[in-house]
């Protein structure tokens, strides 16, 4: 595994665009309902609901990308705290990377959003603490660890439809511009996670 090289991003550039479509590079996107990333990205990074909102119509460019190249794994942000041991093992499968159930267990547990909030809230509220032996990169508007690429604030056990409350104006805003996408009440189309691979869409026991 030594040659892999493993690429964190919200967006891609011309070169990771050709390499999906090349089948040059494996890709892992998750996706969740808009007004819940819209508001997730206003409590983590201080964005505004403009910039958020931007932010999210262009995910969907990279789930087209990932649908028409038939590579990759378009990862409900739901499925993962509805049946993590399921998308551990499936993601593991697309990685060729051998792991049993019991592996995935553990691995689903270490990571579940409580254990990971503890961080997170650490980094937010205990920096200086936190920089002690570990690297802390700094990007003005927010910082994050270099090791899990955790930013503060990053992970939220609350409600952010209380936290992060959207007026009757946005939430119209992101049903205009991305009707294409949502149903009526806001919700997301695709409610599911959907695996490429081989060239097809493949079956997922969820």
């Amino acid at each position: 595994m030594s040659d892999v090289v493993v690429i964190k991003s919200h967006l891609l550039d011309g070169v990771g665009r050709s390499l999906i479509r090349a089948l040059g590079a494996k890709a892992v996107h998750t996706f969740r309902d808009p007004a819940d990333a819209i508001r997730s990205g206003m409590h983590a990074f201080g964005w505004s609901f403009d910039e958020c909102l931007a932010f999210v119509a262009r995910s969907f460019e990279l789930m087209d990308l990932i649908a028409e190249a038939k590579n990759g794994f378009l990862i409900f942000y739901n499925d993962i705290q509805r049946v993590p041991v399921e998308i551990v093992m499936a993601l593991a499968d697309y990685l060729r990377i051998p792991i049993d159930r019991q592996a995935a267990a553990l691995i689903s547990h270490d990571l579940r959003a409580e254990s990971l909030k503890g961080f997170t809230d650490q980094l937010a509220l205990e920096r200086q603490h936190v920089e002690v032996g570990r690297s802390i990169v700094d990007l003005g508007f927010s910082y994050y660890d270099l090791e899990t690429l955790l930013h503060r604030r990053h992970i939220s056990s609350g409600d952010y439809a209380a936290t992060v409350p959207l007026n009757e104006a946005q939430l119209g805003e992101i049903r205009r511009c991305l009707s294409s996408r949502i149903d009526a009440s806001g919700h997301l189309e695709i409610r599911r996670s959907v695996l490429y691979a081989a060239g097809k869409k493949q079956p997922l026991a969820m």
